[in-house]
């Protein structure tokens, strides 16, 4: 594994030409892992930081919209709609 790893940092060193990769930044794989692989029961698309906001959101527009489809299905079989 050792060979791999020097393997990989020198031909890193021949395209970029630096020992911290092509970006420099932090590596935040590891945080990520560890949030998404916790044993907490939670399905992995609501395991983000905003991922249960964005996802409520979507539920109540998406509650809305039927809603109103259905209304509007009930004014139609009804007769209750004006004519233009």
């Amino acid at each position: 594994m050792e060979w791999l790893r020097q393997q990989y940092r020198s031909r890193m060193l021949q395209d970029v030409g630096s020992t911290r990769g092509v970006v420099n930044r932090i590596n935040r794989v590891p945080i990520f892992q560890s949030m998404f692989q916790q044993p907490d029961r939670l399905p992995v698309h609501l395991k983000g930081p905003r991922d249960r906001l964005i996802y409520n959101a979507l539920m109540v527009v998406s509650v809305i919209g039927v809603g109103l489809t259905f209304m509007q299905l009930a004014r139609m079989s009804t007769g209750q709609l004006r004519k233009v």
